[in-house]
């Protein structure tokens, strides 16, 4: 479990947790920052106008809440299996 906030190119600005330590961090940042580029896309191509407010996955292990804001995106992580 942890939780991350980052900027929209992927710097992270704060984070805690073990989901989160280390190199893992960063790979998280970069890897939903791609995510979030491609939704957004996504979304543009299906409603001209329409805009990305909050995504939630979830995996087998993990499930991600992603809340993208202009300037920063909010990333809480939590484990699946609980």
């Amino acid at each position: 479990m942890g939780i991350m906030v980052m900027t929209r190119a992927g710097g992270v600005l704060r984070q805690s947790g073990p989901a989160f330590e280390g190199d893992k961090g960063k790979t998280y940042a970069r890897v939903v920052v791609k995510m979030i580029e491609s939704v957004i896309k996504g979304i543009e191509e299906l409603e001209e106008g329409d805009s990305l407010k909050f995504l939630r996955m979830r995996t087998k292990k993990h499930e991600l809440i992603i809340s993208p804001g202009k300037a920063k995106a909010k990333l809480p992580f939590f484990d699946a299996e609980h």
